[in-house]
């Protein structure tokens, strides 16, 4: 029954994200696999936090998309939506944390699954509202002005919706907490122990774009962009680690987020 009921609410949430363009055909289908998956080890629970996050980060990323369309030469983005890899870079580790949680009943899973989305969620935020900035944006390394939409960049208003998106997760972590276990007093610290790791974890994701995320440059028009083919030609090789692109960034800063829960509860046993 569990996962009967995953399958047929996650196939109605993930239809009208495909029909809105916000998944591609690819997307639709790691989404719906995801999403059953989650919902089957986690219950609704899990599942509320995973669709909080894709959500509001997919409204987010269609607000104001006509002024955010300067930045198609930068990032290497599907116009016809989130494809199976940018799915897998924010769910495969909630995922891994779901099943581990199934298997354990062990609540440091919990919190880590919920760092995961936060973070995820923090950095979506932070790029689609951070672009729409009047200020540009200054390299989180160097704090020197940047292009718009380059990874790597942030500005104040980009920081606070970054830390808004990770208090939205910690805060659906709260209420579904209070509503299947009861409050406790130990709550609100490891509701705001979320907040911090997946504001760290965004953080942590602009650090590594700055640094060894790939970067290439279009010599015809003499930009720097994150794609390596741009209308039509391949663009250059300029720096970072091949391998390494906002897909790997993505995934990496979710790790982060939620070895800093793992770690911090280490810490205060």
């Amino acid at each position: 029954m569990q996962l009967i009921v995953g399958s047929i609410i996650t196939f109605l949430v993930v239809i009208m994200a495909y029909m809105k363009k916000s998944l591609n055909k690819s997307g639709f289908v790691a989404a719906f696999i995801l999403g059953t998956s989650i919902y089957y080890f986690g219950g609704f629970y899990f599942w509320g936090i995973m669709i909080s996050f894709f959500a509001s980060s997919s409204l987010f990323t269609k607000y104001r998309k006509k002024e955010k369309k300067s930045m198609d030469k930068i990032i290497d983005e599907n116009k016809e939506g989130r494809g199976y890899i940018q799915v897998i870079a924010n769910g495969l580790l909630g995922l891994v944390f779901s099943f581990l949680y199934y298997k354990t009943k062990n609540y440091n899973y919990l919190m880590a699954y919920a760092a995961v989305f936060a973070a995820s969620n923090a950095d979506t935020w932070a790029s689609e509202i951070g672009v729409l900035s009047n200020k540009k944006p200054v390299s989180i390394i160097t704090f020197k002005p940047m292009e718009k939409g380059m990874s790597g960049g942030v500005t104040l208003l980009g920081t606070i919706f970054s830390l808004l998106g990770s208090s939205l997760i910690a805060t659906i972590f709260f209420g579904g907490y209070i509503i299947l276990f009861k409050f406790d007093r130990t709550l609100p610290i490891k509701t705001m122990i979320i907040v911090i790791a997946g504001f760290m974890g965004a953080l942590i994701d602009s650090i590594l774009g700055a640094t060894i995320q790939v970067k290439y440059i279009d010599e015809r028009e003499n930009i720097i962009t994150e794609r390596k083919f741009y209308k039509g030609k391949q663009t250059k090789y300029l720096k970072g680690i091949r391998f390494i692109n906002n897909d790997i960034v993505n995934f990496l800063s979710g790790l982060f987020a939620s070895l800093i829960v793992l770690l911090f509860i280490t810490i205060v046993k």
